[in-house]
């Protein structure tokens, strides 16, 4: 295998007989430019895979830092939106892109919805982000809880979800579960 190695690399046709103590001393010696030229060649495409398996190891996904809000959006005759917003950290010296974010919301135990984000969302370098959860609520299914919800000064909320995270180098996906005790927003 070694002797393959070699042989693809400098292209010299090498004698498997040499002994191991002058490691083709002599080939080496008549190589010249040519050889340094493939050294220098193999070395740089060597530090370039490297540099990049490892560069993708180092992708982190986002911290959850809070819940900052419950807010009721909007309300009709047939449905209500409900949004919770929630505060996240970047981690990694480079900013990426958060794409298919699906998510349940919770609210005092209770399941509003299940939903997903349209669209993808710029997060930057080392920077802390907010991202909006709006969920649709059928009124019939849920109306004394969206009024006991709204009523009360504070409610614990909980926000169960995944998303893709993409870089220039790597595509991933993890999950994320936000959950504290919220102030009501009710404007």
């Amino acid at each position: 295998m070694i002797y393959g190695i070699f042989h693809f690399i400098f292209r010299e046709s090498i004698d498997p007989g040499y002994a191991y103590a002058g490691l083709f001393q002599s080939e080496f010696k008549d190589m010249g430019e040519g050889f340094m030229k493939r050294v220098l060649m193999t070395f740089c495409l060597c530090a370039l895979v490297l540099t990049a398996c490892s560069a993708q190891q180092v992708i982190k996904t986002p911290t959850i830092i809070k819940i900052t809000e419950v807010e009721l959006l909007d309300i009709n005759r047939n449905d209500a939106t409900v949004r919770v917003g929630a505060l996240f950290h970047n981690p990694n010296a480079v900013g990426y892109t958060l794409e298919n974010i699906t998510f349940s919301t919770f609210i005092d135990g209770q399941p509003l919805g299940t939903s997903s984000m349209q669209g993808a969302l710029n997060v930057n370098a080392n920077e802390d982000f907010e991202v909006w959860f709006d969920t649709k609520l059928l009124l019939d299914s849920l109306p004394m809880l969206l009024l006991s919800v709204f009523s009360r000064p504070a409610v614990d909320v909980e926000v169960k979800g995944q998303a893709t995270l993409v870089t220039d180098i790597k595509k991933f996906t993890f999950s994320f579960n936000p959950k504290s005790k919220v102030e009501v927003k009710n404007d």
